[in-house]
């Protein structure tokens, strides 16, 4: 599981962009998004740095860790 803190992750809308981007790139991807914690976690057999430039195309800036 890969986790990541994306700080403009504000509302529901972000949320499903963010859970779209990711299974369109890995279909059997599982999202779980902790909007109060500004949290995604993923497990996904793409990369960690994979994963992170997915969000970044979806418009999103995960924090590194």
């Amino acid at each position: 599981m890969h986790t990541f803190i994306v700080n403009d992750l504000i509302c529901e809308a972000c949320s499903g962009a963010i859970s779209d981007t990711i299974r369109h790139a890995d279909p059997h991807a599982r999202v779980h998004i902790d909007l109060e914690q500004f949290r995604v976690e993923i497990e996904s057999q793409l990369s960690r740095e994979e994963l992170a430039l997915r969000l970044m195309e979806a418009g999103y800036t995960p924090d590194p860790q």
